[in-house]
């Protein structure tokens, strides 16, 4: 399993309620796409299932990916909207 710390900020107008672990993604050097999830990790606390945020409101939590043990991480993706947003955060990694 591997976890990742999400920073997630509203800088709209609008309240923004979504699934943080729904919206996250680890991609692999295959190019294999791995969901997150709200699973319990000793990193850090774990987002909920839900979160709700106030126009400049933000919140600072974990989502846990379970992969494959041949997976080789090279990027992290998060797309608002449970994953269905057009807007996509890509961020590759060493």
């Amino acid at each position: 399993m591997v976890a990742v710390r999400f920073r997630l900020e509203n800088t709209g107008t609008d309240a923004y309620e979504d699934s943080p672990a729904k919206s996250s993604h680890l991609v692999d050097s295959d190019g294999r796409r791995f969901t997150g999830s709200n699973t319990t990790t000793t990193a850090g606390p774990a987002f909920p299932d839900t979160v709700t945020l106030a126009p400049g409101g933000s919140a600072l939590g974990f989502v846990t990916f379970r992969l494959p043990n041949d997976a080789a991480l090279a990027a992290v993706q998060f797309a608002p909207n449970s994953g269905l947003a057009d807007d996509v955060g890509h961020w590759s990694l060493p």
